[in-house]
């Protein structure tokens, strides 16, 4: 993987996982133990292991979760951008940083909401893709009235589950045919 540690290219940019894993250890010597510090993130050491050893990639939300936790930026935990402390963050003060983890843990409640409302016989991810949650939380970031983040942040959600929708009507589309064409042959 082609490593971007400026992230140059944003979301669509190579970010490779070992650099979050090294964000993840700088994190961790902030503590006594990484017991202490796993308790404080709210994070199980089996997941933790699997995070720092490559084997998976935290969710935005465990991220976020990890961030706020720490007291650390989450563009800097998730995408190694700025430093890891609001202060090093230009143009961004800790008001800013508690901004973003509302508008975070607002896109982390109406995506659980609208998860948990879908039918369980659909084929859908069980969470949204980190990318869309890195999407809606940049769309967010930028308006400044509350009121109007609000209500953007339910038409991003509304568009979203209409497009899980539409995805399960062709996913039970394309199995009928070919259920017809088995048939036929």
């Amino acid at each position: 993987m082609e490593k971007d540690p400026q992230n140059t290219k944003g979301p669509e940019g190579p970010i490779a996982r070992s650099d979050l894993s090294a964000r993840l250890k700088v994190l961790e010597e902030r503590y006594s133990s990484r017991a202490e510090a796993l308790r404080a993130y709210g994070v199980a050491k089996t997941t933790y292991d699997k995070w720092l050893y490559e084997k998976s990639s935290p969710s935005l939300e465990s991220i976020a979760k990890i961030a706020k936790a720490a007291g650390v930026s989450l563009d800097w935990l998730a995408f190694g951008e700025g430093g890891p402390s609001a202060e090093q963050r230009p143009g961004i003060d800790r008001k800013q940083l508690q901004i973003d983890y509302l508008i975070m843990d607002k896109i982390n409640d109406k995506y659980r909401e609208l998860y948990a409302k879908l039918p369980k016989h659909y084929d859908a991810e069980p969470a949204p893709a980190p990318y869309t949650m890195y999407f809606t939380y940049n769309r967010l970031i930028l308006i400044e009235d509350e009121a109007e983040r609000d209500r953007t942040l339910d038409t991003i959600i509304a568009t979203h589950e209409h497009d899980i929708h539409k995805m399960e009507k062709e996913r039970r589309q394309s199995r009928h045919e070919t259920a017809d064409d088995q048939k036929s042959a």
